[in-house]
C-alpha cells in the first residue's frame, strides 16, 4: 500500500476546488450555511499555505453567483463559469496540468451530481481526490451519503475538513500551528 496517497502535504501543492456554492442553489441544499462556513475556513487554511483555489459556478446567468460570504474570500480570476455538471472543464484541466497538481480537495454541491461527475473525470485523469464529507451536500443527505459511498469505491478519499487541516501541519512545532489550530476551533463551533 502506498501510504503517501493518503497524506495531504502542503509541499505537494494540493488544489482546493469549490463547486457551485451559489445563492440560488442554497435554499435547496441540505445544511448549505454550514458547508459555506466550513468552505471559508478551508479556504483560509489554503491561503495560509499559499495553495491554489478554484471555484466553479453552474450556469451563473440562471443560478446566480457564488454565495457572498464565500465570494469575498475568492480571487475573481479563479471562478470558472460552466454549463455542464462536470466541473473538470478545459480551463480547470489546463490549470491542473500546467501547475503539476496531483491532489485535489473537493467541496460544494451537489454531491450526487456535479461533485460525482467531476470526481469521476478527475480520477480517470489520474488525480488523487479528497472529498470533504462535511463540506459537500445535496438537496437531501441520503443522496450525499450514497454518492460519497460510490465515489469512495471508485478510489476517492472521503475525509473531514478537520482531518485536512491537521494533515497540512506536522504538529505543535510546525509553522502556522497556531493559525491552523484557531481554524480547527472555528470548524468545531459550526
Amino acid at each position: 500500500m502506498d501510504i503517501n496517497k493518503y497524506i495531504i502535504d502542503k509541499k505537494d501543492k494540493p488544489m482546493l476546488l469549490l463547486i457551485d456554492f451559489q445563492d440560488k442553489l442554497g435554499p435547496q441544499i441540505a445544511e448549505f450555511d454550514k458547508i459555506v462556513e466550513k468552505a471559508i475556513i478551508v479556504k483560509e487554511a489554503f491561503d495560509v499555505f499559499d495553495l491554489d483555489t478554484i471555484a466553479t459556478e453552474q450556469y451563473p446567468k440562471g443560478l446566480g453567483r457564488t454565495d457572498d460570504r464565500l465570494l469575498k474570500h475568492l480571487d475573481g480570476e479563479k471562478i470558472v463559469a460552466k454549463n455542464t455538471f462536470n466541473s473538470y472543464t478545459k480551463e480547470i484541466r489546463d490549470f491542473v496540468k500546467n501547475n503539476d497538481i496531483k491532489k485535489v480537495i473537493m467541496t460544494g454541491a451537489e454531491t450526487h451530481v456535479c461533485i460525482y461527475q467531476t470526481t469521476r473525470a478527475m480520477l480517470e485523469d489520474g488525480l488523487d481526490l479528497y472529498l470533504l464529507e462535511d463540506v459537500v451536500s445535496s438537496y437531501n443527505l441520503e443522496l450525499k451519503k450514497n454518492a460519497l459511498e460510490n465515489l469512495k469505491d471508485m478510489g476517492a478519499h472521503v475525509i473531514s475538513a478537520e482531518m485536512l487541516l491537521f494533515d497540512l501541519i506536522d504538529g505543535k512545532d510546525s509553522d502556522n500551528f497556531k493559525t491552523i489550530s484557531k481554524l480547527v476551533k472555528e470548524l468545531r463551533a459550526i
